[in-house]
């Protein structure tokens, strides 16, 4: 089974806000798994978010 990171590690390794990982969700931009109140990010998910969100620099 995929490790699965909660919405404080989530942000943890990406540098982010707290609260970002909830929005990302709310705006149904980034997957998660639901268990009752509590929520996880499966690595692969969130590897498949980064490249898309990804811009190219245009020389």
């Amino acid at each position: 089974m995929e490790e699965l990171l909660s919405p404080k590690e989530l942000s943890n390794l990406l540098k982010v806000s707290k609260p970002w990982p909830y929005v990302m969700v709310k705006r149904g931009l980034l997957p998660c798994y639901k268990m009752g109140k509590v929520i996880r990010f499966r690595v692969s998910d969130i590897e498949s978010f980064l490249e898309r969100s990804r811009v190219e620099r245009r020389v």
